[in-house]
């Protein structure tokens, strides 16, 4: 069994195997990647357009006929960078950096959020984010 219900759940509705379930998640994860690298490309117009191509595939069903029975899914990301981060947030798993824990934010994001729906059915959450996340006293952030 693997840590979320979501991903056990369409496992069971698809036929998929873990391995399955896997490639597609590190999909989804490499897309992440390539887009915070294009981010800090000066002419990044070109790459993020492949980018935005990926994206809409993930998120706007990988068809049914992809898997045994006629059910598609999507996969949805969210980069958190930029968001307030307290212990009672569930969509993340965060290191602190620095001594501080009051008023954190996400200042570095290593995995996105993912959720997954299965036949456009509700998003269900299947990774939680890895960040990194520090102390704000500026208020650039408020």
């Amino acid at each position: 069994m693997l840590p979320f219900p979501a991903i056990n759940h369409f496992m069971h509705s698809t036929g998929h195997t873990p391995r399955e379930y896997r490639f597609l998640l590190d999909l989804v994860n490499q897309a992440f990647e390539i887009e915070k690298k294009a981010a800090d490309l000066k002419e990044s117009n070109s790459i993020q357009r492949n980018v935005n191509r990926l994206r809409n595939l993930f998120e706007n069903e990988v068809p049914g006929s992809f898997f045994q029975q006629n059910t598609g899914v999507s996969f949805t990301y969210h980069n958190p960078i930029g968001e307030r981060y307290d212990d009672t947030r569930t969509d993340c798993d965060a290191s602190i950096a620095g001594a501080g824990t009051e008023n954190l934010w996400i200042t570095e994001v290593i995995k996105p959020i993912v959720w997954l729906a299965i036949g456009g059915g509700p998003k269900a959450l299947v990774q939680k984010a890895v960040v990194v996340a520090e102390t704000r006293i500026d208020s650039a952030f408020n």
